[in-house]
């Protein structure tokens, strides 16, 4: 069973806070290759007919390998702000946890053209990267099962019934073994889930990753993408040579999903 080499991490109560990302209000288009994504709004409406004749016809994004088209025109959130008793482990664990949404959000919307995924899962990745360090409320040992377990029962941190498996699941994978077939709930998904629940632990872990040192080094990340490999340029506020080695280790899921060799630089402020 292949593990992540996972290496002894700083407990979440010691983390240092970062400021939170605010939500973003318009769900940005995908740019081809590895360029980052921008948001366009929309014209007004008396305008329409003159920027319909400039602009082309969007082209409709194909489906590949059984999953969803990305980037849907209807974005869907799960807008919550999970309830967690007033414990200094379960805040820490958020300070991390927003940071690393943050990082995975970025990733999703960069490595669109690879991954083909929709705004659900956009959604379901952001809540598990929020809340997969939760665990450590009962120690480091095996935290990644205990952040699945948490969530699966605990309705206060994901409302939606139906979403709460796959995100609890997600969680689970941010560390140690891959999704396998051997694991009962993995094993219990669709084909197509199993695929799309593979391709987000590898964008998890590398997130997480890119945390390491629970400093919020990273405050972006934009990619480029090639046929023979990945190019991740990180921009960060610190030499981050911690998170750039780390997310080396972490990135071996992402290299055997997607068939390409990972390679990270930092551009610091």
């Amino acid at each position: 069973m292949k593990k992540d080499n996972d290496e002894s991490k700083t407990p979440a109560s010691a983390a240092t806070p970062a400021k939170p990302a605010p939500p973003a209000k318009k769900r940005p288009s995908c740019a081809k290759g590895g360029g980052t994504a921008k948001a366009t709004s929309a014209p007004a409406a008396e305008s329409a007919p003159k920027a319909a004749a400039k602009a082309p016809a969007a082209k409709t994004p194909k489906p590949g390998d059984g999953v969803a088209a990305h980037c849907p025109a209807t974005p869907v959130d799960m807008a919550y702000e999970p309830s967690l008793p007033d414990d200094p482990v379960y805040t820490g664990a958020l300070v991390h946890g927003r940071q690393v949404e943050r990082l995975a959000v970025a990733l999703f919307r960069e490595l669109a053209p690879l991954h083909k995924l929709g705004a659900p899962w956009e959604d379901r990745l952001r809540a598990a990267a929020r809340l997969h360090d939760i665990g450590w409320v009962e120690g480091r040992k095996k935290h990644h099962k205990t952040s699945m377990r948490l969530i699966e029962t605990d309705p206060a941190l994901v409302p939606d019934e139906a979403e709460r498996p796959l995100v609890a699941l997600l969680a689970r994978y941010h560390r140690r073994a891959w999704p396998s077939p051997r694991h009962r709930r993995f094993a219990a998904l669709s084909k197509d889930e199993r695929k799309c629940v593979l391709r987000l632990a590898a964008l998890l872990r590398l997130a997480d990753a890119l945390d390491y040192s629970r400093q919020g080094l990273v405050e972006d990340v934009s990619a480029r993408i090639g046929k023979k490999r990945v190019e991740l340029c990180l921009q960060a506020k610190a030499p981050c040579p911690e998170e750039m080695r780390r997310a080396k280790v972490k990135g071996d899921l992402f290299e055997a999903e997607f068939g390409r060799e990972l390679r990270c630089s930092c551009l610091p402020q």
